[in-house]
């Protein structure tokens, strides 16, 4: 968390989280001051929790008012490493040593 409020901070960005009624949680929103927005998950473990994360940006991306809220930029899980990569249903696996300002 300090080192993605590091990179936002330096790029005017907020950093929040979403929590809804279905119980529905991303870790992780990234929004720009001309309305751009990212959303991402961090997970630490392999294959079945990158899976986790990506379900859960897929399912916030088919709830989201799109009129009201714009698609965003990005979906996101962020690993604690391995390579980056885009994953058939459009989630992008990006290590956290990959990111930066």
């Amino acid at each position: 968390m300090r080192d993605l409020l590091v990179c936002t901070q330096a790029n005017r960005c907020s950093l929040s989280h979403y929590r809804d009624s279905d119980n529905l949680e991303i870790d992780l929103i990234v929004a720009h001051p001309d309305g751009r927005w990212i959303a991402a998950e961090v997970k630490l473990g392999g294959a079945a929790a990158i899976d986790k994360g990506a379900q859960a940006l897929r399912c916030l991306h088919d709830k989201l008012d799109q009129a009201k809220m714009g698609n965003p930029v990005k979906l996101m899980v962020i690993t604690a490493g391995g390579y980056a990569y885009q994953r058939p249903d459009g989630v992008c696996v990006a290590s956290i040593t990959s990111l930066g300002p």
